[in-house]
């Protein structure tokens, strides 16, 4: 091969692996991000101080306070098969530091009624605003009820468990002066029955 030709071809080749070189080179980095200033740290919050009974519960039950004589009226059917009426007193008081107000009703036994006891606490949940009832009584039963209170007058509703029974219950508890009552309904899947009412006086 002629010298010229040989050098041509040498200088012709060197190019080549320079372009391929070049091609094949790994670009420079980009210049690093600015690191993200940091966010604004809020204020630390105070600690939760200790919780405090409420001034709604307080208002609410402040005029149930004491013993109340109670007209007691059994409806037919809870009882018995005819309407029975019955005596029986409510006590309440504050309980638990005033987070709670404890009532006792007492019913001596009488002419076609046991003797019954039933103790309840009535408290009242931040959260939803509603005043929590949960009772217990000296036939087995017990129940755990919440609601609204509008005005004097308070309707809670919930599940309970009576003579052997899962119940859906529902209370009203009201005031007026010096009078004041109770009512009570279950629904054990066929709708709302009476089972009860108190009429009161201190």
């Amino acid at each position: 091969m002629h010298p010229t030709k040989i050098v041509s071809l040498a200088l012709g080749t060197s190019l080549l692996c320079a372009a391929a070189a070049r091609a094949e080179a790994p670009k420079p980095a980009a210049a690093a991000a600015a690191p993200a200033a940091p966010a604004p740290t809020a204020a630390p919050m105070p600690p939760p101080g200790p919780p405090t009974p409420s001034k709604e519960l307080e208002a609410f039950m402040k005029p149930f306070e004491g013993t109340w004589k109670c007209e007691t009226t059994f409806p037919a059917g809870a009882m018995g098969p005819a309407e029975i009426k019955a005596k029986g007193t409510a006590k309440f008081k504050k309980d638990m530091g005033g987070f709670f107000w404890k009532g006792d009703y007492q019913m001596a036994k009488q002419k076609d009624v046991p003797q019954l006891t039933v103790q309840f606490w009535v408290g009242h949940d931040a959260g939803s605003g509603h005043l929590t009832y949960t009772s217990i009584d000296s036939m087995g039963g017990s129940a755990l009820e919440s609601g609204k209170v509008e005005g004097d007058t308070v309707t809670v509703t919930g599940e309970g468990y009576m003579m052997g029974h899962k119940v859906k219950i529902r209370e009203t508890l009201w005031h007026k002066d010096k009078t004041g009552g109770h009512t009570a309904e279950i629904d054990m899947g066929k709708g709302w029955m009476p089972i009860g009412k108190d009429e009161c006086k201190k």
